[in-house]
């Protein structure tokens, strides 16, 4: 899918919670002069239809409410926000149109209800956002989507043509701050080679909790107890 990006004004109102002493309420007339005026730029997607491509390469059917929080320290709140898996940009929505932040430099984390996904800055995953599943101090379990388009086929007047299609997938990852980020294939043999100090308790917390490795909930679980253990 073929995309690019222009320059447009944009004019709806958005509220900025800074950060110094205490929370301070700023609202900005246009959302486009706060990022100028942060040395970033935002830009209208447009999508070429020369190429169709059936799904969504979207994190959300519909679009969320959520925040956005900028490295500076601003946090700011957005009704109509959204994730392009595929172009790994954060998408606003307004008046019909989509539009996006060309810096993820600029961007710490961004966040749809309880669901934060952060950008590790890390020069192997750049401009990545993880989704944080487990937020331990001493070990965190990491999400990371990645979207491709399988390409259809050609008709050959027995069998139909096939359109381009998305696809998304997603990789479990670890991040810990003495070893960075790996990346985690689930299993009880992996686990216990990370938590060796801990064999025997990790073991039995598997045990008594029926930890299924498939189940990412029972990831979370498990990922909650690892790091309670002050371990790495």
């Amino acid at each position: 899918m073929k995309k690019f990006f222009v320059m447009i004004s944009l004019t709806f109102a958005i509220n900025i919670m800074c950060f110094s002493q205490g929370t301070i309420n700023i609202n900005l007339s246009t959302f486009e002069k706060y990022v100028e005026n942060k040395n970033g730029s935002v830009q209208q997607v447009s999508t070429s239809k020369s190429r169709k491509v059936e799904g969504t390469s979207k994190l959300f059917e519909d679009w969320q409410k959520g925040t956005v929080k900028m490295t500076n320290g601003d946090l700011i709140t957005v009704d109509s926000l959204n994730f392009d898996i595929y172009s790994n940009n954060i998408l606003f929505s307004y008046n019909g149109k989509e539009y996006y932040v060309s810096d993820n430099n600029k961007i710490e984390f961004f966040q749809f209800n309880n669901q934060k996904f952060i950008n590790l800055r890390n020069p192997s995953y750049p401009n990545s956002f993880f989704q944080i599943l487990s937020d331990g101090e001493t070990i965190k379990l990491l999400k990371l989507y990645k979207c491709s388009i399988v390409e259809g086929t050609p008709g050959n007047g027995i069998i139909d043509a096939t359109n381009d299609k998305f696809t998304i997938m997603s990789d479990y990852y670890i991040y810990t701050a003495e070893q960075g980020i790996m990346k985690f294939s689930p299993s009880k043999k992996r686990v216990l080679d990370i938590m060796s100090d801990y064999r025997k308790e990790v073991e039995s917390f598997i045990k008594k909790n029926r930890i299924k490795f498939r189940r990412e909930d029972d990831l979370v679980k498990l990922f909650n107890y690892l790091s309670s253990l002050n371990t790495l």
